[in-house]
């Protein structure tokens, strides 16, 4: 994310769009964890023990313990149902456009580039996100090793397929 250049805002929504992944499996374990520490820290002080002889029953102790856990449920139910679907796909999406950010003006002039495995690209020249004198061969040679020479070129993205389409001028 760094290298790429990617905005402030862009990494905020990425976080933001991770959260109910997040709380998706720490809300459950938070209920555990609080259930389990208030109870036996009752049992440790002796003051589970006196609230039983005080004539309360073990249903009337855990009555908050289930509010709490019929409430997490239906918090957790919702945000599984219809806000962990939506916020995967936005993400899936985020994620695409932030990878992709700027890729035409990184690639450096006059070095090859492997971003486009199993090819190697190379560009004589960049300027305002078109390339001059692009060389593209196979990353590793083979029996039928390919290579395309063009004048011009340029990476356009596809957000419909999430894919990368290299746009090549005057190729042979």
């Amino acid at each position: 994310i760094i290298r790429r250049g990617v905005p402030a805002g862009m990494v905020a929504k990425l976080v933001l769009l991770s959260l109910p992944n997040i709380l998706a499996l720490t809300i459950p374990m938070a209920l555990l964890f609080a259930a389990l520490v208030a109870v036996g820290r009752l049992a440790s002080d002796s003051e589970l023990t006196a609230l039983r002889s005080a004539g309360l029953s073990l249903f009337r102790l855990q009555r908050p313990l289930l509010a709490w856990g019929v409430a997490l449920t239906l918090v957790c139910g919702v945000l599984m149902v219809w806000i962990l679907p939506w916020a995967n796909t936005q993400l899936s999406a985020l994620q695409f456009r932030a990878a992709t950010l700027n890729v035409s003006r990184q690639i450096e002039p006059r070095v090859f580039a492997d971003q486009f495995l199993p090819k190697a690209l190379y560009v004589r020249e960049v300027s305002n996100g078109q390339w001059e004198g692009v060389f593209l061969s196979d990353a590793v040679p083979g029996d039928q090793t390919e290579i395309t020479v063009a004048d011009r070129g340029q990476v356009q993205l596809e957000p419909q397929s999430q894919r990368l389409t290299l746009h090549l001028e005057n190729a042979v």
